[in-house]
């Protein structure tokens, strides 16, 4: 499915598509549907209008990555804005390409390529204001969520649009090292400049890597702390960077 203009899609299923699942690349609402081993990402969101996905599950999409690159099973797209992605979940189910063939195909330029991991949510370059809230992203090969240089995103663990602090759900289990940067895999990986971040209430532990990495020059201004880090949780005790820094209490 592709929208250029609005589209509701509801209490569907989508199932291994070749390439995206779903696209929508100007406003429409995704709800209450199944997004289950599309080769690349099981859904797209672009363009400037309004876009909301809540009530989904995803499971193991980008399994062939037919571009060689590592990417999001949800993946909102360069300069994408007014998307909210809240209370779905996202289980990359621990898959990461090797170097055999996929439905009969070589992954690109192999032998030569290197594995490739899958993000649970990618948010690209130069997409603002988005809202990602109370998403369980679990057992994904590259980072739970994964942020290239984007403005004006707000991450909680909480349903804040619906009513506030309630219905925790947690960044966990992102498991493996994240080819081909070879880092291990973080909750939540900041890369490039972003802006205008709010950390609302973070939820994320028991990932190979940190909670949340910020990588050197990733620090914009406006950062928001309140980040929910519990020094019990395995992984939880600081970003890798000191900013901006991390803090130990929850709403």
């Amino acid at each position: 499915m592709t929208s250029g203009a609005s589209a509701t899609l509801t209490s569907s299923g989508v199932y291994y598509a070749r390439s995206t699942g779903a696209w929508i690349l100007n406003s429409g609402t995704v709800a209450f549907t199944s997004f289950d081993h599309s080769g690349t990402a099981g859904l797209n969101l672009g363009g400037t209008g309004t876009k909301s996905v809540r009530n989904s599950t995803f499971y193991r999409n980008r399994y062939e990555m037919p571009d060689g690159s590592g990417g999001g099973q949800v993946y909102i797209g360069p300069y994408a804005t007014n998307a909210t992605v809240e209370d779905n979940t996202i289980d990359g189910a621990d898959w990461q390409t090797g170097y055999s063939n996929i439905n009969n195909c070589y992954p690109p330029q192999w032998p030569n390529t290197v594995p490739q991991a899958v993000y649970g949510i990618e948010v690209e370059t130069g997409s603002v204001n988005n809202y990602l809230y109370s998403n369980d992203v679990k057992r994904n090969t590259g980072a739970g969520i994964n942020i290239n240089s984007a403005s004006g995103l707000t991450i909680s663990g909480y349903l804040l649009s619906q009513c506030g602090y309630c219905y925790p759900r947690y960044v966990h289990d992102n498991t493996g090292y994240n080819p081909p940067f070879g880092n291990a895999t973080d909750g939540i990986w900041f890369v490039g400049a972003s802006q205008g971040i709010s950390l609302n209430g973070i939820l994320s532990r028991y990932n190979t890597g940190h909670s949340v990495s910020v990588w050197p020059g990733t620090g914009g201004y406006g950062w928001l702390g309140n980040h929910c880090l519990l020094p019990t949780y395995t992984t939880s005790m600081a970003f890798v960077y000191p900013y901006p820094l991390s803090t130990t209490t929850c709403p």
